[in-house]
Parts: structure tokens; sequence; C-alpha cells
């Protein structure tokens, strides 16, 4: 009784961690971690204003005085779910490349 307890719940377990997985495989195909890292270093439009009126008036230009900071939500739990998904995309291509070398080779 207690094994097939057991046996039930690891397809459980297994199914939450593949959603788990495909959730930051997405986000990250997504470019969504990438453009949360570009807005950091984007400037706003009023920003480039203030900037360009400092310039003008010989004021002293600092960049922290005009970009807006950006909360970083990241923590070590999403970090390592990017590592995972890293390390599996390059498993997962070089698998297809093996397997389209093998049918290519089958058909020439």
């Amino acid at each position: 009784m207690e094994n097939k307890k057991n046996k039930s719940i690891f397809p459980v377990i297994m199914t939450l961690f593949f959603i788990v997985f495909m959730a930051l495989y997405l986000t990250r195909i997504t470019d969504i971690y990438k453009y949360n890292q570009h807005s950091k270093m984007s400037i706003t439009k009023e920003a480039m204003e203030r900037f360009e009126k400092d310039i003008e008036n010989g004021k002293d230009i600092s960049i922290e005085d005009y970009i807006v900071p950006v909360k970083d939500y990241s923590n070590t739990i999403s970090k390592l779910g990017n590592k995972t998904s890293n390390i599996v995309e390059e498993f997962m291509a070089k698998g297809i490349k093996r397997t389209f070398k093998v049918l290519a080779s089958l058909f020439t």
C-alpha cells in the first residue's frame, strides 16, 4: 500500500517541476529578463530633457541623476531556474543537432 502511494506522488512532483521549468524557460525565451535588464540602463524622456537643460545651463552632470532605478526582483531560486534552463537548452540543442546529423547522413 505504501509503495503505491509513493508511486502516485512521483508523477505529481515531476509534473510540478516541469511546469515550473517551462514557466522559467518561457520567461527567458520571451526576453522578459533581458527587457528588465535593458530598462535599467534606459533613460526616460523626461530625464533626457533634464539632461539637455543641464548641459545648456552648464551644470555638473552625473549619470545617477538621470537614470531611474529599477528594483531587482531576482533571487537565488530564479537565478537557479535560469541556470537550469540554460543547461537544459544546451543539452536539447546538442541532442537536436545530433538527431538532424544522423537523419542527414541517412538521406545523403
